[in-house]
């Protein structure tokens, strides 16, 4: 019998915002108003084609697929599946 793997975590924003102020002091608010405004920047930035590189720490990129042609898998109809952009992170840590 092959061992499954364990489903990972998921954590909340709130969490998140928990865990720094816990470590940092400040308000978990303060915390949220920095880290939306991180995100806002990364989608500006990677939306405008550009990539964000944070050193030891990963790269935030935009990824591009091409439209393609794909099978409904319940009706067997040949369909095209539009092009798509869809934010990506790739981490520098090996875990």
């Amino acid at each position: 019998m092959v061992p499954q793997k364990e489903t990972p975590k998921v954590y909340p924003v709130s969490a998140v915002t928990k865990a720094i102020a816990d470590q940092t002091g400040l308000t978990q608010a303060q915390i949220k108003t920095t880290l939306d405004a991180f995100f806002e920047f990364t989608k500006k930035v990677v939306g405008e084609g550009d990539k964000v590189r944070i050193l030891d720490f990963g790269t935030f990129q935009n990824k591009h697929r091409d439209e393609q042609s794909g099978r409904n898998p319940r009706t067997g109809e040949i369909i095209t599946v539009p092009a798509l952009d869809r934010l990506s992170f790739r981490s520098t840590h090996k875990y």
